[in-house]
């Protein structure tokens, strides 16, 4: 009943309200402002809205698809609800603007000013958010999928649970924002400097995170299956539990970092700096750690079954209760290790140097000869 009114008002201020045609009155050319419509009718289809002040009104609901709101000026107004599908909010200045639930796919928000804004579950898929400035933002639940973010300015903005799988995060400020169970899949972050920030739980499954610095960030929980981290910074990060399964980590730093119980099968952390490391009860199967730095890592109960660690270095290293059942350790150092109830069946250790110094002799398969 209440779109039938809406209807049937907008067509009347479009239509003259019935009056007879002739030279038009002052008072009725006002009536056909596109900013009269939207606030009599809350609705403006491909409206022409550039520049309009719209502070603080209640818009929630609004239909606006399509409509041309550059350089509007909508602070503290509500849009909760409102239909902008299309719509052009290039440089439009809204900060404290309510859009939960709004709809903005597709929409082009390039330069927009939106800081301490409500975003909560808005649709901004394909949106294009360049150069926008969200900082504190709350965007929880919202859908960012394919979103465009280049040089975004997100400081602090809240995207728990938010959906930004493959969008285009080149260049962005992320600096305290909050990323936990987000769907952060296939995004790529390559040299992002992203240190203290919060992933726990996040799916980041085939992101790319190569070069960048995470250092002290909390990843716990997240699901990096797949991810490139190549030579990345990840010192002091907690990891506890997360997923890393064909992972790319060679090179990286992840020294001091707490990754108990994280499941790493068949990743790659060839010449990985992992001293100090805490990876009591992970399964490493069948991943490749040749001449990687475990010094002093705890390594306790951990599953390196099938594991390559040619040349690695585990010098003090914890190992009691590890598999490392047919794992590959020739010319690896284990001097000052702790190997006890340890299990090494069919282990190569050929050339390896044993716990008290010694070096294991050719066929060294399961035990130190």
């Amino acid at each position: 009943m209440k779109t039938l009114t809406t209807f049937l008002l907008a067509l009347a201020i479009l239509s003259g309200c019935g009056k007879d045609s002739g030279t038009k009155s002052e008072e009725e050319e006002v009536s056909f402002s596109p900013q009269i419509l939207l606030e009599r009718t809350n609705a403006c289809v491909r409206c022409d809205l550039q520049n309009v002040v719209l502070d603080s009104l209640d818009l929630s609901g609004a239909l606006l698809k399509g409509a041309d709101l550059s350089g509007a000026k909508m602070r503290g107004t509500n849009l909760s609800g409102a239909d902008l599908t299309g719509a052009k909010l290039h440089e439009t200045i809204m900060p404290m603007v309510d859009l939960s639930d709004a709809d903005l796919s597709n929409a082009d928000l390039t330069g927009a000013y939106i800081i301490l804004g409500n975003l909560k579950g808005a649709d901004l898929a394909n949106a294009d958010l360049s150069g926008v400035n969200m900082s504190e933002a709350v965007l929880e639940g919202a859908n960012l999928s394919d979103a465009r973010l280049e040089g975004a300015n997100l400081n602090r903005a809240n995207f728990n649970k938010a959906i930004l799988a493959k969008a285009d995060l080149d260049d962005v400020n992320l600096l305290g924002a909050v990323l936990s169970n987000a769907d952060l899949s296939g995004v790529d972050l390559s040299e992002a400097r992203l240190k203290n920030m919060n992933f726990s739980g996040a799916n980041m499954t085939g992101i790319r995170l190569s070069q960048a610095l995470l250092d002290s960030s909390n990843l716990s929980g997240a699901n990096l299956t797949g991810a490139d981290l190549m030579r990345a910074s990840l010192y002091a990060v907690r990891l506890d539990s997360a997923i890393l399964d064909g992972a790319i980590l060679a090179q990286v730093n992840l020294q001091h970092a707490s990754m108990r119980e994280v499941v790493m099968r068949q990743a790659f952390l060839i010449n990985a700096e992992l001293k100090d490391v805490d990876l009591s009860g992970a399964d490493m199967t069948a991943s490749n750690l040749s001449e990687a730095d475990l010094k002093r890592a705890n390594l306790e109960n951990a599953n390196l079954t099938g594991a390559d660690l040619f040349r690695a270095s585990m010098t003090d290293a914890i190992l009691r209760g590890a598999i490392l059942t047919n794992a590959y350790l020739a010319h690896a150092k284990m001097d000052g290790a702790d190997l006890s109830l340890t299990t090494l069946t069919g282990a190569n250790l050929t050339s390896a140097l044993w716990m008290d110094g010694s070096e294991c002799g050719e066929g060294s398969i399961g035990e130190c000869k």
